[in-house]
């Protein structure tokens, strides 16, 4: 039996088999019962098809999320502890994320890993050891080495079966809409330029920082930010949107490498109040300081009125006061 490679809190992600596995059975079975079949008789082969693992695997994932690969967890969480639950259930329900592909080098993620959203997880621990030479690499403390490996996972693994893709890199990073819009929505009526194809949606970072204020959130102990949010122009050092439909070769961290010619794809630019990424810079050291002096309460009304929320995923994830 193939069985989906979904994480779940009872089951251990080593055990499990990958769809690629699966289909590579099939293929091998087709392949001898024709070579079996005598060529001067006509070939008739009949094939049976079930479908393993939950139904929601069917259908295409209008949002998935895709994180760099991470190592020594357990020091993030020390020093943040609500952090991962927090960032975990925003992302899902006001944001609009349907899968989250999470990686480490070392295992460390999974004792952190929420139970309740077990069924929207793609986890892929110690994720080196399938390279034998770079497991080599992070071994040595070169951890970050496979970054780019698992961003291409990523995009490769969801092409075809999800719309778009976000690479969120760390729980310092949250989307967000100034506006209270759903993403999966805001994406549906992006315009388009013709028949181009879209190669990426450019999202702004805000950078956050500066004098702590008391509160157990990331979000709420830095509510003040760079007065024009960020310093660097859009389409240089982004957080771009990757659609999922083949128009990306291959992702570099902040900048996605385009399949058709600059001039024939389509590069839209979220406006700040649309989307744009909050990235709480001195989470875990000092780089925005005294510079992140403006005043910006917007993601933590939405973060602190989810938290309060008894309301579902749907009212939570359109036209939330701001």
């Amino acid at each position: 039996a193939c069985e989906g490679d979904t994480w779940s809190p009872s089951s251990s992600p080593s055990s499990s088999s990958s769809s690629a596995d699966c289909g590579s059975r099939l293929r091998l079975e087709l392949i001898v019962r024709k070579l079996l079949t005598p060529h001067e008789e006509p070939a008739v082969i009949k094939v049976t098809l079930s479908l393993r693992g939950h139904p929601r695997e069917a259908s295409r994932a209008p949002l998935v999320l895709c994180s760099k690969p991470w190592y020594r967890a357990d020091r993030t969480f020390a020093a943040w502890p609500a952090a991962f639950a927090e960032w975990f259930r925003y992302h899902r329900e006001v944001v609009g994320v349907e899968q989250f592909w999470l990686f480490d080098t070392d295992g460390s993620l999974e004792a952190y890993l929420p139970p309740d959203l077990a069924s929207h997880i793609r986890y892929f621990p110690r994720w080196p050891d399938e390279f034998p030479v770079l497991s080599k690499m992070t071994g040595r403390g070169w951890q970050y080495m496979t970054e780019i490996l698992s961003y291409d996972h990523c995009l490769y693994g969801n092409a075809g079966a999800a719309d778009w893709i976000i690479y969120v890199h760390e729980v310092d990073a949250y989307y967000h809409s100034h506006r209270g819009l759903s993403l999966p929505d805001y994406l549906q009526r992006l315009p388009k330029r013709g028949d181009f194809p879209v190669c990426q949606v450019s999202v702004r970072r805000c950078q956050f920082g500066g004098a702590r204020h008391a509160g157990g959130s990331m979000v709420s102990t830095f509510p003040h930010r760079l007065e024009n949010c960020s310093t660097v122009e859009a389409f240089v050092r982004d957080d771009p949107i990757i659609p999922a439909d083949g128009s990306v070769m291959y992702f570099l961290g902040h900048k996605p490498i385009c399949r058709l010619p600059g001039l024939r794809v389509t590069w839209p630019e979220a406006q700040l109040q649309d989307w744009r990424v909050n990235h709480f810079q001195d989470a875990f050291s000092s780089r925005c300081g005294e510079a992140c002096r403006i005043r910006d309460d917007g993601l933590l009304r939405r973060v602190e009125q989810l938290a309060g929320a008894t309301a579902g995923p749907s009212s939570m994830g359109r036209g939330a006061a701001r």
